[in-house]
């Protein structure tokens, strides 16, 4: 049985962010003992055999990049009711939500979605649809797909 400690102010949005769960998928092993926040911007990150330390940025960093790399595989297809709006099927997990493109943000109907912009206080975060969505369009990331749509609502 594994326990994960945090540090006392941790908040429930912290706790999903810093899960044991995310923490494995992002170093890549099947399960870590604990993560602890540390009060210097660190994260530790306890392995059965050894432990690991990450900044809190890198962890966040990672945490993104681990979200696109399971993006791959997504069947995106554009509706028909709106030429910003698509469809991001999981054949997997057989689960399909609603992504929608804005100029300035794009949202997702996924739960992961809804507690991701709850936990960065803003709708500019990606959750893996809309990462399928960003690599159907030809955007490697949200910030490029963002800084995109200013350029082009600037001419």
């Amino acid at each position: 049985m594994t326990t994960q400690v945090t540090r006392n102010e941790m908040t429930q949005n912290d706790r999903y962010i810093y899960s044991q769960s995310r923490a494995a998928h992002i170093l890549g092993v099947k399960e870590v003992e604990f993560v602890y926040v540390c009060g210097n911007s660190q994260v530790l990150i306890g392995l059965f055999n050894d432990s690991v330390y990450l900044t809190e940025q890198d962890f966040k960093v990672s945490y993104a990049e681990e979200r696109k790399a399971r993006a791959n595989g997504f069947k995106v297809t554009k509706m028909v009711k709106d030429d910003h709006s698509y469809s991001v099927r999981n054949e997997v997990k057989n689960t399909v939500y609603e992504v929608k493109c804005k100029a300035d943000f794009i949202t997702c109907t996924c739960p992961d979605y809804e507690i991701s912009s709850q936990v960065f206080y803003s709708k500019k975060v990606a959750c893996k649809h809309v990462y399928g969505v960003l690599g159907e369009l030809g955007y490697t990331s949200l910030a490029s797909y963002l800084k995109g749509n200013i350029y082009q609502i600037a001419l």
